[in-house]
């Protein structure tokens, strides 16, 4: 994979956890319609991470020294 596909799959995966935030947002966590979106986001990270983004290189945890 190139750092373009990388990115790409970064963009999308991000794209459908705001779509899945805002449909939570407007029809609460047990509507299909936000469970479905959670479900597309889900899927997306997973290939962001088949592609080679280890979200664990960028994000940390407050165990790692992240600032909550």
């Amino acid at each position: 994979m190139t750092s373009g596909d990388i990115r790409r799959a970064c963009r999308r995966a991000c794209a459908a956890q705001r779509r899945a935030a805002q449909a939570i947002t407007r029809h609460g966590l047990t509507h299909p319609r936000a469970q479905a979106m959670l479900a597309a986001a889900a899927v997306l990270a997973a290939a962001a991470w088949r592609a080679g983004h280890r979200v664990t290189d960028i994000h940390t945890t407050p165990e790692q020294g992240a600032s909550v």
